[in-house]
């Protein structure tokens, strides 16, 4: 009795990670697109200089002075649709480098996250349909092979979102180090801190982690001799 209560529980573990993965992805994603509370803290980097503070995350821009903060999707925009979203003028000591800004978000931070959560996202309708061919794989043959197939499908996909996953927060640390590490040696002379976020960071390792666990525990599932050592 016991060993049947350890299987449910285990399987109700597993099959309910997906759902802090996604909810991971989707705040990664969405950081400094609005002022909803939180958003505006999940960014890459920070400039300040003086009382003011400009923060890009993947996808937004926010600009927080000591009376406002203010955040605006900012892929597709320039400058000046920047410079209105924020209601500050060229003059503004954030403003100077709102063009370095834009093209490190363009340039230097590529979304690879994005394509993870897809791909992870691909392997979790996988799962459904695995799991609803399941029962009919045992009596017959043509639902048999649609499973073996789903199983495959659903196998290459959780291994290739957890590659992608891991690969997206290793190059988001590294581009960061980089960009800080040379902020450290030039920017500070002119009064500018730069660093790098920590949350988003945080955030994107915890996703490869159980990204991790979830792909080895649907492995065990679908290869049961995995887990005999057979």
């Amino acid at each position: 009795m016991g060993g049947i209560f350890a299987s449910v529980n285990f399987r109700l573990f597993l099959y309910s990670l997906p759902i802090p993965i996604l909810l991971f992805y989707v705040l990664a994603i969405v950081g400094c697109v609005s002022t909803s509370p939180g958003i505006p803290n999940i960014f890459l980097l920070q400039f300040k200089k003086g009382a003011d503070e400009l923060r890009l995350s993947y996808f937004g821009m926010c600009h927080k002075s000591p009376s406002s903060l203010d955040c605006a999707p900012s892929s597709k925009a320039n400058v000046d649709q920047l410079l209105h979203a924020f209601a500050i003028s060229g003059t503004n000591a954030i403003s100077p480098f709102l063009n370095s800004a834009l093209t490190l978000q363009n340039k230097v931070f590529i979304p690879f996250l994005v394509g993870a959560g897809c791909d992870f996202f691909l392997t979790i309708v996988l799962v459904v349909l695995f799991k609803r061919h399941e029962k009919k794989s045992a009596w017959e043959d043509k639902d048999k092979r649609t499973w073996e197939n789903l199983k495959l499908a659903t196998m290459v996909t959780a291994w290739s979102s957890t590659a992608f996953a891991f690969a997206a927060a290793w190059a988001t640390s590294q581009a960061l180090a980089s960009v800080t590490h040379t902020a450290d040696i030039f920017a500070k002379s002119g009064g500018l801190d730069i660093t790098a976020g920590s949350a988003i960071q945080r955030f994107q390792r915890t996703i490869a982690a159980l990204a991790l666990i979830f792909s080895w525990r649907m492995h065990v599932i679908t290869h049961p001799s995995a887990s005999d050592g057979k």
